[in-house]
Order: C-alpha cells, then sequence, then structure tokens
C-alpha cells in the first residue's frame, strides 16, 4: 500500500509496521490514507485555484488602474465640459477644468454646489434645471440643447449628454457639455443669407414675369396698330 507521508510515520510509530496490524484494522488504515491523499488533492487545487485568483486579481487591478488613469486623463484635459452630480441632491460633486473655463469659474466655486449654478435663472421655483430632469428620465443618454451662465453673466448655448451612474452607492449623473455659442451663430447668420436670397430670387422671379407681360401688352398694342410685334 503507498501510505501517506504523514500517516506512514504515525502508523510506523504506534505499530512498528501496516503487516503487524490485523486485516480489520488494515481496511481502515487503507481509508484513511485515501482520505489523506485526497486532502492532498484537495490543498493543491485549493491552491491553485487561489493563485489564479490572485492573478486574475492583479490582472483586473492592473486593469482598473489603466482604465482608471485613461479617464483621469480624458476628464482632466478633455476640451468638452464634464460634471459628475448627485441625482438625488443635484450638488456637484466633480467638474473638469473645461467645464470650469466653459463658465468662467474655478473648480472650487463649482464643486459642492447646486446644479443650477451652471444655468440661466429661472422664473419657477424648480428644484433642478429643465435639462437635468429630462436626463434623470426619458431622455437619458440623449444630447440636448439649453444654455448655461458665466460667472460674468454671459449666456452660453451648450449640448448637454448626461447619463446615469452607480458610484458608491450613490446615483450620479454625469453630463458632458459642449459648447455650441459659435456654431448656433453661424447657423443663424446662415439662414440670414439664405432668406435674403429668398427674396432677392422671389424679387427677380417677380420682375421677370413682369417684363413678360409688359412685352405682351406692348406687342397687342402694335398688332392694334397694325404694326409688327417687337417681342417674341
Amino acid at each position: 500500500m503507498d501510505l501517506h507521508n504523514l500517516l506512514a510515520r504515525q502508523l510506523s510509530k504506534h505499530f512498528g509496521s501496516v503487516e503487524a496490524a490485523n486485516h480489520e484494522l488494515q481496511l481502515f488504515i487503507k481509508a484513511v490514507n485515501e482520505a489523506y491523499q485526497q486532502s492532498d488533492i484537495d490543498r493543491g487545487l485549493l491552491e491553485r485555484s487561489l493563485e489564479l485568483s490572485s492573478e486574475e486579481l492583479l490582472r483586473t487591478n492592473s486593469e482598473l488602474r489603466e482604465s482608471e488613469e485613461k479617464y483621469k486623463a480624458l476628464f482632466s484635459e478633455g476640451l468638452d465640459g464634464i460634471a459628475l452630480a448627485d441625482a438625488e441632491t443635484g450638488i456637484l460633486i466633480d467638474c473638469n477644468p473645461a467645464l470650469a473655463a466653459l463658465v468662467g469659474r474655478e473648480r472650487a466655486e463649482l464643486i459642492g454646489q447646486h446644479q443650477k449654478i451652471l444655468h440661466p435663472p429661472t422664473e419657477d421655483q424648480i428644484t433642478f434645471s429643465p435639462t437635468f430632469i429630462q436626463h434623470l428620465g426619458e431622455k437619458a443618454g440623449q444630447v440636448l440643447e439649453t444654455q448655461v451662465i458665466t460667472k460674468t453673466g454671459e449666456i452660453r448655448e451648450v449640448e448637454i449628454k448626461a447619463n446615469l451612474l452607480q458610484l458608491r452607492g450613490r446615483r450620479m449623473l454625469q453630463g458632458l457639455f459642449r459648447d455650441i455659442t459659435e456654431r448656433k451663430r453661424m447657423g443663424e447668420q446662415l439662414n440670414e443669407k439664405l432668406n435674403e436670397l429668398k427674396i432677392i430670387n422671389d424679387a427677380a422671379v417677380g420682375r421677370e414675369l413682369k417684363m413678360i407681360e409688359l412685352e405682351k401688352e406692348v406687342n397687342e398694342l402694335l398688332a392694334e396698330l397694325g404694326r409688327k410685334p417687337k417681342y417674341k
């Protein structure tokens, strides 16, 4: 019988050898030996499992650190403004430098304030800004147009895309702010020019129709005088 090392030492201490034991005791020893060996197998599997789990945990932690570093880089260096607010209270938890620059404030002036500080005041005393409410509901993840107000009172046109997140057991709304003030201004100028062109074109078409009508009248008068038509 191939005995487990620990069991072999114990039997040697008490019996001298396995052969010295009677048949029933040998059967019992065999069962104990198998239990010892299975225990070694189980322990080996557990150790390997723990080793793999540790490796996976280290790899996961490494990937998480890498993702966190990428997020921090995008957050701090992004050209678009980013704000993170508590979905229940509306308090700004964090924002990036681009958002602070958009509204002409320091980050320290914004963090800890209600998100309504970012938007022009409204006549009705609503708890949150309209787009904040929409992004908490049926407009979650959608791009909405609205306005922000700077520290000096300047109104800027923006697009906001916001999504709900779970962060440390709290519901957060993360908003991405894009300044579209210049784009809207150019769009309005384009519409004005298109309207001017339409007016000019309509006037030109009107003049052309008037000329055709006058030429027809001249030809009719010439015909009455017995003369050849002047216009074709």
